[in-house]
């Protein structure tokens, strides 16, 4: 009985197989957008005794998700993070990668732009105390 239930007609049955698996990537695909994103950059774990010059404020980032998700989304809910524990002082590039970018779940990251954020690092100058003598 199960026999002749697979071995006949497989034809028609590999057609409808085929037919339903179209119209199943033609559902879930049909709702996929993608848009083009500023993402605050965010510094992380600043070591004390070092400031952050002439840093990024933004990096275009490229999103892929359900439509329905994406017309939800919030600016605030999108940011680049770079942790900087360990950095010394000077001149140093960091690498944006599609981790450091904090997204809600249901999204991809497609595209970063730049692939690298250039930073200068100084050592903190600690405020001279003037000593006031009065006569």
């Amino acid at each position: 009985m199960i026999r002749d239930f697979f071995a006949t007609n497989i034809w028609l049955k590999l057609i409808s197989l085929s037919l339903a698996i179209a119209l199943w990537l033609f559902v879930i695909l049909s709702g996929i957008t993608e848009i083009i994103i500023s993402a605050p950059v965010t510094y992380i774990n600043i070591p004390s005794d070092l400031k952050v010059l002439d840093s990024p404020k933004s990096v275009s980032v490229g999103i892929e998700g359900r439509e329905k998700i994406i017309e939800k989304l919030k600016q605030n809910e999108i940011r680049a993070v770079i942790d900087l524990s360990g950095v010394e002082a000077g001149r140093t590039s960091f690498p944006v990668s599609k981790d450091n970018i904090n997204l809600p779940g249901a999204l991809l990251v497609t595209s970063i732009a730049p692939g690298a954020i250039n930073l200068t690092i100084r050592e903190r100058q600690e405020p001279e105390n003037k000593v006031i003598s009065s006569p």
